[in-house]
């Protein structure tokens, strides 16, 4: 298939129109300058029930509803183990694809330094605090603080994993080495058991 195009816009159009595959827009697009995607920095407090994100949300206002005021009231209020000890930060998120639909648009109604109104998503109620906004170039990956639950996916406790001898494996001496007593020192092996 042969495709004689004028112009870059021309592309755009037959992309937009659906003439044209992804793939094949693509390789055309390589030399088009990329778009931007808004993201937005938020902080949030998850919480049970309307009324309580009500009440948070004043306390947070009577302190003077910054973003110190916004953590502090997430070390006490929010359900969301993964990014309470962050003082609820989420990290950066682009509108659509990353949280629930509710979620993203409240956040993106929200100027840099405002709270939102109570927010209800499947996990529960939240407060949402917008810390700060960017565009981000196509492309680019979105590099966020850290990396916390979303609201869309709520947190679960892990434990830590430790390293096993896998059966059969009697060929290194570390094996007759015991595991961390539950101090953390590990006990030397005893020479004269040999």
């Amino acid at each position: 298939m042969t495709i004689a195009l004028r112009n870059n816009s021309e592309l755009r159009g037959g992309f937009r129109r659906g003439t044209f595959s992804t793939a094949l827009a693509a390789v055309f697009f390589l030399g088009v300058p990329a778009r931007a995607i808004e993201e937005v920095r938020a902080s949030h407090i998850l919480v049970v029930s309307q009324e309580e994100a009500l009440r948070v949300r004043s306390e947070i206002i009577q302190k003077g509803g910054d973003l110190q005021a916004f953590a502090a009231a997430c070390l006490d209020h929010s359900m969301d183990a993964t990014t309470k000890p962050l003082g609820g930060d989420l990290g950066w998120f682009p509108l659509r694809g990353k949280m629930e639909a509710q979620f993203a648009t409240a956040a993106f109604a929200l100027k840099t330094g405002e709270i939102s109104q109570p927010v209800q998503s499947t996990s529960g109620w939240h407060l949402i605090f917008a810390r700060d906004r960017r565009d981000r170039p196509m492309g680019q990956p979105s590099a966020t603080p850290s990396t916390p639950a979303t609201p869309s996916t709520p947190a679960t406790p892990s434990t830590p994993t430790t390293p096993t001898t896998p059966p059969g494996d009697t060929g290194s001496s570390d094996a007759l080495i015991p595991p961390p007593a539950p101090g953390g020192e590990t006990p030397q092996p005893d020479a004269t058991a040999v």
